[in-house]
């Protein structure tokens, strides 16, 4: 088995097949190596596509939409965004609870937002979660009507 090359030698069929033995092996590296990645940190969550999963209508209603998380055996995703009278699908389901807890949160992942997460007085919270299932998941819905921002997020680990 010989092969010619650009240059016009012949290549051996033992060098043939360590060529393409390496091949393999650079390119099984690549998967491999951004199979671990995703292993390891999860699918980047894109801000539209958490919108479109959990709010009703165009993610164009919603202004100033930022988000993040990870997707991977389970997820936790959230964003922000403005615009009012955007509920999220399953609206029924969400009932009211204490803020704390969400509001420390997103101060963690949106330092930029403290100052209408410190706005206790104008934030309305939302949660709702799946009790049948024997895993933690749930979302939150908070809203500031002052300042016309919304934030959620979903979550579901097993």
């Amino acid at each position: 088995m010989t092969q010619a090359l650009a240059s016009g030698g012949p290549v051996s069929g033992k060098k043939f097949v360590v060529g393409c033995a390496i091949g393999v092996l650079l390119a099984g590296g690549s998967v491999l190596t951004g199979a671990g990645y995703w292993f390891f940190h999860g699918f980047r969550a894109q801000p539209r596509n958490v919108f479109r999963a959990n709010f009703e209508g165009p993610a164009a209603r919603a202004r100033e939409l930022r988000g993040g998380g990870t997707a991977w055996q389970g997820h936790d995703v959230w964003i922000r965004f403005r615009g009012a009278d955007i509920d999220p699908r399953g609206f029924a389901a969400f009932e009211p609870f204490d803020c704390r807890e969400a509001q420390q949160v997103f101060r963690t992942i949106l330092e930029e937002d403290h100052a209408f997460l410190d706005d206790s007085a104008s934030l309305e919270c939302w949660r709702s979660a799946d009790r049948s299932k024997g895993y933690s998941n749930g979302k939150w819905l908070v809203r500031n009507r002052a300042g016309d921002v919304t934030f959620f997020r979903s979550w579901s680990h097993r």
